[in-house]
């Protein structure tokens, strides 16, 4: 190959350096069109993530709140049974 003439692509046709520049280009192009819809994919993914741990620190905390309240309860009945015992 000498140095003015046009390179040959992988099909044995002529391909101008034009060519391969406009088709490296849209590749680009295409590279950042894939980048941008996935940077869109993962900010979704993140806003859907923190709802979902807001939702389940919720949840956690209500059960907390449950688990101690019945403790609480559940103690208080037993000091109020006991109390009657020992007034009889």
């Amino acid at each position: 190959m000498s140095a003015g003439k046009d390179a040959e692509d992988s099909n044995g046709q002529a391909s101008s350096p034009v060519m391969v520049s406009a088709a490296l280009g849209d590749q680009f192009a295409q590279a950042l069109k894939d980048l941008a819809r996935g940077e869109q994919t993962a900010t979704t993914l993140e806003a859907s993530l923190t709802r979902l741990e807001d939702t389940l620190d919720q949840l956690l905390t209500s059960m907390e709140e449950e688990v101690n309240g019945q403790g609480q309860d559940s103690g208080k009945g037993q000091q109020d049974q006991s109390k009657g015992k020992d007034e009889k």
